[in-house]
């Protein structure tokens, strides 16, 4: 199982968590699925993605 959440800062500084999904692996399509979702709620500037160089997500950067 992969737990995957992303959060987010408010212009005042606030940080708010903007989603979270569990899925069955660090895959490629877990985290577009994810960013897809998240991008559908509102989500349009991603300025910083802090990771531990999961492959999944490399593959998904350069997707």
């Amino acid at each position: 199982m992969f737990e995957l959440s992303s959060l987010g800062v408010k212009s005042d500084g606030r940080r708010e968590v903007l989603g979270m999904d569990i899925g069955p692996s660090e895959a490629e399509t877990f985290w577009i699925a994810f960013l897809r979702k998240s991008a559908r709620r509102g989500l349009r500037a991603v300025e910083l993605v802090v990771s531990d160089a999961l492959e999944g997500r490399r593959k998904c950067r350069r997707s």
